[in-house]
């Protein structure tokens, strides 16, 4: 999402300070302590806020780049959420947000930003209505934190959280679980029989139909009694699975920064 990114010092003390142009993928080496973690904390605040961080002390200049109006059509579709009980909606306007954090917007507004994504408050619309939905930072707590337990909820009402939603969507369960597999050669289920609750396992054995692995009868409870917690497995395997579970989060494709 962006184009360029200016530090405010150079490789060494002697050097121009440095001017990156960033590719679909950027990565960031160095020992501990030389700001890797910061130059990630700066670019995730300038991608919520559409300004620079007065107290980042890394990031000089951020220049994003312009998006296609196709492909921010398709994003903001996974972006809209429907109005709560008793909320109005006046006509022009949309709600957008994830699991932790919903706003009320003009659309027009915001698709005014398409092209002028580096002008002044179309680019702070940009990134408080619509960038920020579509970034994720998995450091690692992050990572951690994503394949944790969760609350089940309502399955009568939209998802509250990660696990809800994908433990409603088969196709996004069996593609993540696809992806685990040809990492460890275990198979990643989401067990509820811990009622209200939802738990990522990992079983050495596919479950053998979608009930197997959704239900609450003694078929499955047996099933997931047999499967691994992810709590009990190394922390390289709960960081992997959260990665994979950040990627297909369903608030729609989440944009690398």
């Amino acid at each position: 999402m962006f184009e360029r990114i200016k530090l405010k010092f150079g490789s060494a003390a002697t050097e121009d300070p440095l001017d990156l142009s960033v590719t679909p993928i950027t990565v960031f080496v160095g020992p501990n302590n030389s700001g890797k973690s910061k130059i990630l904390k700066e670019i995730l605040h300038f991608c919520q806020q559409g300004s620079l961080d007065a107290r980042g002390v890394i990031i000089e200049e951020a220049i994003l780049k312009n998006i296609e109006e196709q492909n921010f059509n398709e994003k903001l579709s996974h972006l809209e959420k429907e109005p709560n009980e008793n909320e109005s909606l006046p006509e022009g306007n949309m709600i957008v947000g994830n699991y932790q954090e919903r706003i009320q917007i003009r659309k027009e507004n915001l698709t005014q930003t398409i092209g002028q994504v580096n002008n002044g408050h179309f680019r702070e619309w940009f990134c408080q209505w619509f960038l920020k939905f579509n970034t994720l930072l998995l450091d690692g707590q992050g990572r951690m934190q994503l394949a944790r337990e969760q609350q089940g909820g309502n399955l009568q009402s939209p998802p509250r959280n990660s696990l809800s939603a994908l433990f409603r969507d088969d196709e996004k369960r069996a593609e993540v679980r696809r992806i685990v597999h040809d990492a460890f050669g275990l198979h990643f289920v989401i067990d509820p029989t811990d009622l209200g609750k939802l738990k990522v396992r990992l079983s050495e054995e596919a479950p053998s139909n979608e009930m197997q692995e959704r239900g609450v009868h003694a078929d499955a409870v047996e099933f997931h009694s047999r499967a691994k917690k992810i709590d009990e497995l190394s922390d390289g395997v709960k960081a992997f699975t959260g990665i994979v579970l950040g990627k297909l989060r369903l608030s729609g494709p989440q944009l690398p920064i």
